[in-house]
């Protein structure tokens, strides 16, 4: 009995060699809506695979078609839910991809353990999507809890700190409510 492993090897081969058309072409009918036959068995993992192709070439929208497929099959896959809020910040949806960071982050809460890779990307890019709505302070408080921590995310989340404090009104700058009338 082949293992899933054994049936994407080659699809992970075309992904891992950044042969991105070929991989759709054989995880997906002509057409490009369904997925090929021996696929389906693994078919959250066959359409993750769809969207990670889709992401890499750049069509944003298809990845996260893809994506939205691979998470309907598994509700509970948070990579799926991360992937398609960074298609939304892709697309320019920064509201869409902060509900979806959001989400992300709730499902691991609640799914418990969840990978720290994980919980600190989707921390930096629903702080990013909020800095991109202006709303600085919301931003700037995920960004020092990420700033605190080692990693990768450290530096960037330093940098992207002092911009979002230097965009924060301070209170007595800001203006005065209108009286209502």
């Amino acid at each position: 009995m082949s293992t899933s492993f054994d049936l994407f090897k080659a699809i992970h081969e075309q992904l891992k060699h950044q042969r991105f058309t070929p991989a759709l072409e054989l995880l997906l009918e002509p057409g490009g809506a369904r997925l090929r036959r021996r696929y389906r068995s693994d078919a959250n993992h066959a359409w993750y695979c769809v969207g990670d192709a889709r992401s890499r070439l750049r069509d944003f929208a298809g990845a996260r078609d893809a994506f939205r497929k691979a998470l309907r099959i598994w509700p509970q896959d948070a990579e799926a839910l991360f992937a398609i809020g960074t298609c939304y910040d892709e697309l320019g949806k920064p509201k869409l991809a902060e509900r979806c960071f959001r989400n992300c982050l709730s499902l691991m809460d609640a799914n418990g353990a969840p990978r720290a890779w994980l919980k600190d990307a989707a921390l930096f890019n629903l702080a990013n999507a909020l800095f991109d709505q202006g709303k600085y302070r919301d931003a700037a408080d995920l960004y020092k809890k990420l700033a605190r921590k080692t990693g990768s995310m450290q530096a960037k989340a330093r940098t992207n700190l002092a911009m979002a404090q230097a965009r924060v009104v301070p209170k007595e700058a800001r203006p005065k409510k209108r009286p209502s009338r």
